[in-house]
Parts: C-alpha cells; sequence; structure tokens
C-alpha cells in the first residue's frame, strides 16, 4: 500500500467517526472542507537524543490531491517557554504538497544540551488562512530528553532531591531534601557533582567523583574533606562539640553508584572528626550511606 493510500484510508476512518457524532461536522468536512489540511498526529512526543542532526519527522496532508504544488504554512509557540535555537530548531515552517500528492513533511531538530534534562512542549498550528479538518487544526509535540547510561547529561543530576534518605551504622534517617549545586565533567567517563544539605544539618558542599567508565557499574565515589564547611562534629558524639566532621571513602563498602536516567544516587562515605587546623583526629568505624531520589 502506498503513501497516498494510507492517508486515504487515515482520512476515511476520521471522517466516519465525526460522522457518527455529528451531522453538522459531516458537512463541514464534505462540503466547506474538501480541500483542507491535517496534522496526521495531532500529539506525539519527541525523545532527543545526545547526537548531533537528531531530528523528529512530521507529516501533513489534505484531503484529495492537488493539482499544482501547495505550501501550507503553520506557526509554532510553547506554553512551556522552549526558545527556538535553544531547545530546538525548525528551520521550516510549511511543507510543499507537490502536484499530484496528498502528503508532505517537515522536521524539528532537537538541542539535547538545550534541553538539559527538562521537558518542554511546541504547539503547532495551521496559520489562520488554512483551512483544517475540526479537531485536526493543530499538533502538540512534547520534547523529552532521550537518555544513555553509556553517554549521559551529568548536568541533568542538578537540582533538589526532596527524597533523600541515609542510614549511619544503624540509624535510619529521612526523608529530607539535598541538592546537587553544580556538575563538572572531567574527562570522557567521568564527572563531579557537588552535593549540598547531607545530614540535613545545614552541612556545606561535599564533591562526589562520578564515573561510568563502565556503564553497567556506575560509581559515586566522595573527594576526602577533613572539614565539612558548617558542619559540628558534636552531632556525631557530644565530646566533639565544636569541631568540623571529616569525609572520605569508605573502604569496607567500595563506591556507591548513580543513574543519570533515573536521576538516583547511592553515596556510600565514612564519616570522622577534623582537628580544626586541617588535620584529622580518627573517623567512626560505620558506613554513612546516603541514597538521593528526587
Amino acid at each position: 500500500m502506498n503513501t497516498s493510500n494510507i492517508f486515504k484510508l487515515s482520512f476515511a476512518s476520521l471522517a466516519f467517526g465525526l460522522l457518527l457524532s455529528s451531522c453538522k461536522k459531516e458537512d463541514y468536512i464534505n462540503n466547506a472542507n474538501q480541500d483542507a489540511a491535517l496534522f496526521t498526529k495531532t500529539s506525539d512526543n519527541y525523545f532527543i537524543e545526545n547526537v548531533a542532526g537528531d531530528s523528529y519527522t512530521g507529516t501533513i496532508g489534505v484531503s484529495r490531491a492537488v493539482t499544482t504544488d501547495t505550501k501550507i504554512e503553520f506557526t509554532v509557540s510553547s506554553p512551556t517557554g522552549a526558545v527556538e535555537g535553544v531547545e530546538y530548531t525548525l528551520p521550516e515552517k510549511f511543507v510543499i504538497i507537490p502536484a499530484g500528492g496528498v502528503i508532505s513533511s517537515f522536521k524539528i531538530f532537537g538541542d539535547y544540551a538545550g534541553l538539559a534534562g527538562g521537558t518542554h512542549q511546541l504547539i503547532l498550528r495551521f496559520k489562520p488562512d488554512v483551512k483544517a479538518f475540526v479537531d485536526a487544526d493543530s499538533c502538540v509535540i512534547n520534547l523529552l530528553p532521550s537518555c544513555d547510561e553509556a553517554n549521559p547529561l551529568i548536568s541533568i543530576l542538578q537540582g533538589d532531591y526532596a527524597n533523600t534518605n541515609e542510614t549511619l551504622g544503624s540509624s535510619a534517617y529521612g526523608p529530607y531534601t539535598t541538592s546537587i549545586s553544580s556538575t563538572a565533567s572531567v574527562g570522557p567517563t567521568s564527572a563531579t557533582a557537588v552535593v549540598e544539605n547531607i545530614f540535613d544539618s545545614g552541612w556545606g558542599p561535599i564533591t562526589f567523583t562520578l564515573d561510568w567508565t563502565d556503564p553497567n557499574n556506575r560509581t559515586t565515589t566522595v573527594i576526602a574533606q577533613n572539614a565539612i564547611p558548617g558542619s559540628d562534629a558534636g552531632s556525631l558524639n557530644p565530646a566533639y562539640a565544636g569541631l568540623p566532621v571529616a569525609v572520605r571513602p569508605y573502604a569496607t563498602s567500595g563506591p556507591g553508584t548513580f543513574s543519570a536516567c533515573a536521576q538516583e544516587l547511592t553515596l556510600n562515605m565514612q564519616l570522622g572528626v577534623g582537628d580544626g587546623a586541617g588535620g584529622v583526629l580518627g573517623y567512626f568505624g560505620v558506613l554513612y550511606q546516603v541514597k538521593m531520589k528526587r
């Protein structure tokens, strides 16, 4: 079955559906809008890949074959604030249906980095001077980031994690909110993430290395600090009140894990007590594990 026949079948189904619901609509389609246009999908999702030139193809058709090359224009708006040239590019806001044809296509080029892990909505609508089928005069396209753990966009991890839970030895606490304030690439398969409000007690930033050299074994490793800003070791043991909390990887447990696609992190650490002069008095012999979820 060729494209033309497929389209005619779709149109026949659409007209039949409208005929069932209203005699007025039947008259409108059969008489007033015989040569009208329609978006062949009134809604769709565009999962943007992290590859150059990634694109979405949409189609516009007419009720019967045109006798000459026919240009059909449409407008684009975004109720969520997507900016052309940032989140997406749409080089041509029209299609040309060739003489004898009933359908033509347009392309949207999504920008994975510009989307930065968010989602946006585009509304494509025929210009007022274009006749359109009832209920098919516009198309809503949702721009969504595709995700590949082997080639992640680490910046999508930034933001708040309202479902953070932790265990210190056998003591559990949560949920509470942590946040990743910044991320930075440090190699082709590694990056750093700065985490705020670990321990839910006003602790300042703690930096972790994220590594996805093995996409099936992605790891998080805390970067040792002898004095976490805003911390007080008295919250761990009153005998150390006034001294800062220190942190380092916990060798017994090994590193934590993360998923950029699921936006979840498990952070394994060993807490200690700083001496207040840049050194460390010692470390507690239990695992401190923080699990961050959106």
